[in-house]
């Protein structure tokens, strides 16, 4: 009965378009480790989540192992900002079942999920997988996808999210600007409040992901921080631009003309 629902429900992802909110809807829901996530919070906090609900299936591999390999590659370039939710498609595969298949295949993950609180159904049609991409304060969609998924296509939304998530840190009234943006002549000012004294840490990164410049600037008064970059050494481009200052961190977009 699960093959014959798998082939339905695949032929139906083929030939029908996705139709789904433009919003995430929120949830609150225990994983398979008995911790609790509140997906609206992640996304308050400046993180992008991928779901991913599989049955699980062989067809589940691919997309799956793509978010996994995501997950991997944006630790380094991104760290603690993209997060991947494994969830069973109708919360009625056990968690040990899930985990396995998960490991035996090699997907690793943030928190898996089986049960009915995280649910396809708030995305329109259901696919085998289905795979999202959700992020930002406006809790966006990025991605809906059904079925097969590239990583193109994947690394394109998480991309898109992370553009948006972060620029501003709503715990705190800490805000992060750059200007002018794009820079000119190999110069931007940074300008950020601390609520409180202490270390900053400048952090320049390519869309690949690599370093190309990190500053520390030691013990910083509470207050208006402002510094100038010199950026006449890096190539035209758009980066991305982390400042980290005692637990918080903001990130923003920077083009280099």
């Amino acid at each position: 009965m699960r093959k014959i629902l798998l082939s339905i429900l695949c032929l139906l992802a083929a030939v029908l378009p996705l139709t789904g909110q433009t919003t995430a809807t929120d949830f609150t829901a225990n994983d398979c480790a008995g911790k609790s996530h509140v997906l609206f919070e992640d996304l308050n906090d400046g993180k992008v989540v991928i779901i991913c609900w599989v049955m699980p299936c062989g067809t589940c591999i691919a997309p799956a192992l793509a978010a996994s390999t995501a997950l991997a590659d944006y630790a380094s370039s991104h760290p603690d900002k993209v997060k991947f939710y494994l969830v069973d498609d109708y919360g009625n595969t056990t968690c040990n079942t899930l985990n396995t298949w998960a490991s035996s295949n090699g997907i690793n993950y943030t928190a898996s999920f089986s049960g009915t609180d995280v649910k396809m159904s708030d995305y329109g049609s259901a696919g085998m997988p289905k795979t999202i991409v959700v992020g930002g304060h406006g809790h966006k969609v990025f991605l809906n996808n059904n079925g097969s998924l590239s990583t193109t296509t994947l690394n394109t939304a998480i991309d898109n999210a992370l553009a948006v998530a972060g620029t501003k840190d709503l715990r705190t009234k800490s805000e992060f600007i750059l200007y002018p943006n794009p820079a000119i002549s190999g110069k931007t000012c940074m300008e950020c409040n601390l609520d409180e004294s202490s270390d900053v840490s400048i952090s320049i990164y390519n869309l690949t992901g690599n370093m190309q410049k990190n500053i520390q600037l030691l013990q910083q008064y509470s207050g208006t921080l402002k510094y100038e970059l010199n950026l006449s050494d890096l190539s035209p481009g758009l980066y991305t631009v982390y400042v980290e200052s005692g637990t918080r961190k903001n990130q923003v977009r920077l083009v280099v003309p």
